[in-house]
């Protein structure tokens, strides 16, 4: 995924991309603008979904933003999609992410202003201030 990411980001200026531990950043405290999320909760177990979102946060400059892109957790439908997914690619967490609510998880985080929209009827946007 860094490797898609760097492909992605090519002809971006002042962005670079490691591959560690996201319980546990290395990075000082208030360091950044953003950070990101893209498909990742639906890989982990909630217990760790909290800590990677307290660890974001404590990254994260005041008034920083947090954007997470994952699946879709609301009506039938949207986790009809989770479901589909989790049955191809055997997802062993999809159940605990499909039953949870990660703005409730922002939230507990300690972030503020935290807002989701949907996107291709199957995934969502999620964004949240610290």
């Amino acid at each position: 995924m860094v490797f898609a990411a760097q492909l992605k980001a090519k002809s971006l200026q002042n962005i670079s991309f490691i591959h560690t531990n996201a319980e546990a950043l290395p990075f000082d405290d208030n360091s950044f603008d953003a950070v990101t999320a893209s498909l990742l909760f639906h890989e982990t177990p909630l217990h760790a979904a909290l800590s990677i979102m307290k660890e974001a946060r404590r990254v994260l400059k005041p008034n920083g933003k947090f954007v997470v892109f994952d699946g879709a957790q609301g009506d039938a439908l949207a986790k009809l999609g989770g479901n589909i997914s989790s049955s191809l690619f055997l997802e062993p967490y999809a159940d605990q992410f499909l039953a949870s609510n990660i703005l409730d998880l922002m939230r507990e985080a300690g972030f503020s202003k935290v807002e989701s929209r949907p996107l291709l009827m199957i995934y969502e946007i999620r964004t949240a201030t610290k």
